[in-house]
């Protein structure tokens, strides 16, 4: 585990993120896909990705509303973060954090 509270080999797929795109989780596990992080045809990588990211977002207190709200379908709203606070939660002290994304 990474001492930001993800494995170390998704590190650099956080750090490739632009700062001013949302993500999702899912956005994140397609794009691990692409650069080969996990395999596609391995549901089992794909869930400890997905188990990765919920952990993160919950130790690194991400709102649970998102920096947006997104969709897949246009029914289905799903939350949405900054790569800018991705990246913050993999690089940053939890203390420096609360101020960088203060209201």
């Amino acid at each position: 585990m990474y001492d930001h509270g993800i494995r170390h080999e998704y590190v650099p797929l956080i750090l490739s993120l632009k700062n001013e795109q949302l993500y999702s989780v899912a956005d994140l596990i397609e794009k691990a896909q692409g650069l080969g992080i996990i395999e596609a045809s391995s549901p089992e990588q794909g869930e400890e990705l997905f188990h990765s990211l919920l952990h993160l977002i919950s130790l690194r207190n991400f709102s649970t509303e998102g920096d947006a709200v997104g969709s897949i379908t246009r029914k289905n709203p799903i939350p949405v973060w900054f790569g800018l606070r991705w990246k913050t939660a993999v690089t940053k002290p939890k203390s420096s954090e609360n101020r960088i994304f203060a209201a």
